[in-house]
């Protein structure tokens, strides 16, 4: 430091010799205000907390700013154990930088105000560290909340329902709108499945039912077949053809009815066992009545529930068929089976086609055989549930319309 000989301010001033040529030395001079080198050195990150020494090419302190600790003329190389770039001495630590021209800098800080700023880093890499962790926290209670919970819910469910699939579980809420529409078409399902075993429970109910009606009234077939073919024959021998004419029509009947029990039959078989039955009838009530039966050549060999058509014709001979009556059967195949029935007999009235489509005991107290509509209906809901239509209309003193439309399943259909 030197002062400056035009307004007698301190410089920093340094001096070096340079070889421009062989005959002349050439020595350079630099000299800079010490204000602006104060405020160079003074600019750091620790809010002032930083000193500085300056070192000659000795090694000596040419310039510092704690005297009482380190002393301008005393070499630092001294002042410290061994040469290195940073250390602690004299509870200071200190960080050393070299110029290429020998000159050194070094920046000191206390020990207290070195860990202090430790601290404060450690505290701040603690709190980034806290931060991340609480949102970590938040992403997964938030993952939790929108995608865990809900598929919690369906697991739930669904667990319920394979426990007991009768069970319609309660509508959960997630307050998703995309969940709640899933869980909502899920509920929606269970109650559909539900409502489903229900209807199979009533079905298989009914078809119990008609098994049982069926041993009820079920004799062994063996000894009735053989009782009527000996009747058969002792009327052939005794010259009685009607009787053996009756015969021969009941004895085909039953076999039909009672041989076959647990076959198929055929739309073919139904029209030949209605052909008995109306020779049965005509013997029995003595008078002649007219029925035409057609059919498409297509439809005779499609499998149908046993004893659909004698009913239907039986409840047209049974109320108020005339002398001069007569019975029309058509039978036709589209894409379902439609048998249609018309005769043009006393007719009926609501509350007695009802009666008969609902109530047994009543049908079979006017019923010869046993076997009426109320049969006809129930067995259609087992076999088919609201795949087969039965529509009656009828109207007093004109006549009744029948019309059956039955699906075409093939060999699937129970006797």
């Amino acid at each position: 430091m030197s002062i400056n000989r035009f307004d007698d301010q301190l410089v920093l001033s340094a001096m070096r010799k340079v070889q421009l040529s062989e005959r002349n030395d050439v020595f350079i001079y630099v000299e800079s205000g010490f204000r602006l080198t104060q405020d160079i050195l003074g600019y750091n990150q620790y809010n002032g907390a930083l000193s500085h020494l300056i070192l000659d090419g000795e090694g000596n302190i040419v310039y510092s700013e704690i005297p009482e600790a380190m002393k301008v003329g005393e070499n630092f190389s001294r002042i410290t154990v061994e040469p290195a770039k940073d250390g602690i001495s004299r509870g200071y630590h200190w960080f050393k930088e070299d110029s290429s021209q020998k000159w050194s800098v070094v920046s000191i800080i206390s020990q207290s105000q070195y860990q202090q700023e430790k601290n404060q880093w450690l505290l701040q890499i603690l709190l980034v560290a806290l931060f991340f962790l609480g949102f970590t926290v938040f992403l997964a209670w938030l993952l939790w909340k929108m995608v865990y919970k809900p598929l919690g819910l369906f697991h739930s469910e669904i667990n319920g329902m394979s426990k007991n699939p009768q069970t319609k579980g309660n509508r959960a809420r997630t307050q998703i709108p995309e969940f709640d529409f899933l869980l909502g078409e899920f509920s929606n399902m269970q109650h559909q499945i539900g409502d489903l075993f229900k209807e199979v429970q009533q079905k298989e109910k009914i078809r119990a039912d008609l098994e049982v009606e069926k041993l009820l009234y079920q004799i062994n077939p063996h000894f009735l077949m053989n009782t009527l073919d000996t009747v058969h024959w002792l009327a052939v021998m005794n010259g009685q053809g009607e009787i053996d004419k009756l015969v021969q029509s009941l004895n085909k009947l039953l076999y039909y009815n009672l041989g076959k029990l647990g076959q198929v039959s055929t739309m073919e078989e139904e029209i030949d066992a209605l052909r008995q039955y109306l020779i049965l009838q005509q013997i029995r009530y003595d008078f002649e009545f007219d029925v035409r039966i057609t059919a498409d050549e297509q439809v005779l060999q499609i499998p149908v529930p046993r004893f659909i058509l004698q009913p239907l014709v039986e409840n047209s001979l049974y109320h108020g068929l005339s002398d001069e009556g007569f019975i029309q059967i058509e039978v036709t195949c589209t894409s379902t089976l439609n048998i249609m029935i018309q005769d043009n007999g006393a007719g009926m009235t609501e509350e007695t086609i009802h009666n008969l489509l609902n109530n047994r005991e009543a049908e079979q107290q006017k019923v010869g055989m046993g076997i009426g509509l109320n049969y006809v209906h129930r067995m259609l809901k087992a076999q088919y549930g609201d795949q087969a239509q039965l529509v009656i209309d009828s109207e007093l003193g004109t006549g009744t319309n029948i019309l059956l439309v039955l699906p075409i399943k093939g060999e699937d259909i129970s006797a």
